[in-house]
C-alpha cells in the first residue's frame, strides 16, 4: 500500500513540524527552569513581553521582531543569554501561546560564549522576501530554536541563515567551535498536510561562507520541509569554507533538494563535512535527496519516495556517500574517479555487466564505486593493460584463465589484446 494511504492525518499531525521532539536534550516547553530566571545573567523574551513579566516581547516599544532583535541585541551589550520562552500546541500549525512575529528578518549579531536557550517557540517570518533570520560571527556559542517558519507562497529566503560578516573581539570573521539546535526549519511550501499537489520555496538552513569560515561546528535540525533547498551549504574557495561541521536531520521531506552542499565552480570550499539525515519527498515532481559539489564530504542518507537520490555534481571529489534505499537513483556528473557511493542494499547501484570489449578498445568503470571482475570464460587474450584518470596504463603481458578476478575503480579504464573475446561478470566489491 502507498505510504500516504497508510497515514491519517492522526499520524500526520504526529509527525508535523509542531510534534517534533526536543532535540540533543534542549530544554522541554514550559516555563524556565530557576537558573534560567531574570535576575541570573539571562534575559527573557516572553509571547506577552514586557506585560507577562518577560524582559522583552511582541509589547516591546517600536518592535517589529516580537522583541528578539531588541532582546539579542541587549544579550550582546550586556554580556547575558537569552531565554525564549514556549507554549502550548492546541492545533496543527496554530500555537499562541509562543508564535513570535518577525515582520522583519532578525539579525544575530556577532556573539562569543553565548548561549540562547528556550521551549519549543515558533519564529514566525511574516514577509515574502528576505531570509527569516541571519545570523553573523559566533565563536563557543550555545543556540537553541523551535520551530523557524517562512511564510507559505513564493518565500524566495531562508529560515536560518548562517552568515559570518562580522569581526568579533578576536578579530574573527567566522562561526566556529559552537552548537545549534534547531526544532524545524519550515518553508514556503506544501506542510504534508496538504490534498493538491506538492510544491516547495525557499531555503530551510544555510551555511553560508561568502565572507567567513563556518568551521568546526555541530548542527542539529529534527526536522526540515517545504523548501526548494532544506539544507545548503555554500562556499566561494577554500580560503573562506565550510568545513569540518558535523550535521544531523532525521526528518528531510518535501524538499526541491534536500540536501545540496558546494555549487558547480565553486565547490571546493564545502569540504571534510560529516552529514546524516533521512529523506522522504513524499512524491514531490523532480525532488533530489542530495546534490553533491563538495570535496571529502562524508554523507549517511535514507531514502523514500524520491525521484533522484544523489547527483554527483560536476567538480565533486573525494565524497564518500552511504546510503539505504537508494535503488539505483543516481547521476554521477562529476566524472571523477574519486566519489563513492555504498549502498546498504546488495545493489542499490544498479550494476550491469557489459558486452567485453573489442580487441584493442578501452572499457571504462562508469560506477562510483570499485568493481570486482569475474572472468568466467578466458578466451584467447594475449595482453592487457588497465588505466587510471591522468595516470599512465599498467601492462600486462599474458593471457588470463577462468576464475580470475581483477578490480577496477570509478571511471578506471581496461583494455585487452585477444583474438577471442572472454566472459566476464561485474558487480560492487562492497555494498
Amino acid at each position: 500500500m502507498h505510504l500516504r494511504q497508510e497515514l491519517t492525518p492522526a499520524c500526520l499531525v504526529a509527525i508535523s513540524v509542531l510534534g517534533s521532539s526536543c532535540p540533543l536534550g534542549a530544554s522541554a516547553p514550559g516555563p524556565p527552569p530557576p537558573t534560567m530566571q531574570r535576575g541570573h545573567h539571562v534575559y527573557v523574551v516572553s509571547p506577552q513581553g514586557p506585560r507577562d513579566g518577560g524582559d522583552f516581547g511582541p509589547h516591546t516599544p517600536g518592535t517589529q521582531t516580537s522583541g528578539l532583535q531588541e532582546a539579542f541585541d541587549a544579550c550582546r551589550r550586556d554580556q547575558r543569554d537569552l531565554y525564549i520562552q514556549g507554549g502550548a500546541v492546541p492545533a496543527p500549525f496554530e500555537n499562541p501561546g509562543g508564535v513570535y512575529a518577525l515582520q522583519t528578518t532578525l539579525r544575530i549579531p556577532w556573539m562569543q560564549d553565548f548561549r540562547c536557550d528556550g521551549g519549543e517557540a515558533v519564529l514566525q517570518y511574516t514577509q515574502q522576501s528576505g531570509d527569516a533570520i541571519v545570523m553573523d560571527s559566533q565563536m563557543s556559542c550555545v543556540y537553541k530554536f523551535g520551530l523557524i517558519a517562512l511564510p507559505t507562497g513564493n518565500a524566495d529566503g531562508a529560515c536560518l541563515r548562517i552568515k559570518p560578516q562580522t569581526a568579533g573581539p578576536d578579530r574573527l570573521v567566522g562561526v566556529v567551535a559552537s552548537r545549534f539546535a534547531v526544532n524545524a526549519c519550515v518553508g514556503g511550501g506544501s506542510r504534508g498536510l496538504e490534498s493538491e499537489k506538492y510544491v516547495a520555496t525557499g531555503d530551510g538552513l544555510v551555511l553560508d561562507a561568502t565572507s567567513g569560515g563556518i568551521v568546526n561546528n555541530e548542527f542539529f535540525v529534527h526536522e526540515v520541509l517545504g523548501c526548494a533547498r532544506g539544507i545548503y551549504l555554500t562556499s566561494p574557495a577554500p580560503t573562506s569554507a565550510v568545513l569540518n561541521n558535523w550535521i544531523r536531520c532525521p526528518f528531510l521531506h518535501i524538499c526541491g533538494v534536500h540536501l545540496q552542499l558546494g555549487d558547480p565552480g565553486t565547490h571546493h570550499g564545502v569540504l571534510w563535512n560529516r552529514i546524516e539525515g533521512f529523506v522522504d519527498s513524499q512524491d514531490l515532481e523532480g525532488s533530489i535527496g542530495a546534490r553533491v559539489a563538495g570535496r571529502g564530504n562524508h554523507v549517511q542518507l535514507g531514502f523514500l519516495r524520491v525521484h533522484t537520490g544523489v547527483v554527483l555534481d560536476q567538480g565533486a571529489a573525494q565524497n564518500t556517500i552511504q546510503t539505504q534505499n537508494l535503488q539505483g537513483r543516481y547521476v554521477d556528473h562529476a566524472g571523477e574517479g574519486s566519489n563513492r557511493i555504498r549502498s546498504q542494499e546488495p545493489d542499490g547501484l544498479r550494476i550491469t555487466t557489459p558486452e567485453f570489449p573489442a580487441d584493442g578498445v578501452w572499457i571504462e568503470n562508469p560506477y562510483p564505486a570499485t568493481l570486482e571482475v569475474l572472468i568466467l570464460a578466458p578466451g584467447e587474450i594475449s595482453a592487457w593493460q588497465r588505466r587510471e584518470s591522468g595516470q599512465a596504463p599498467l601492462h600486462v603481458d599474458g593471457p588470463m584463465r577462468a576464475g580470475q578476478t581483477f578490480t577496477l575503480r570509478p571511471h578506471e579504464c581496461v583494455q585487452f589484446q585477444h583474438q577471442q573475446p572472454a566472459r566476464w561478470s561485474w558487480r560492487a566489491l562492497e555494498y
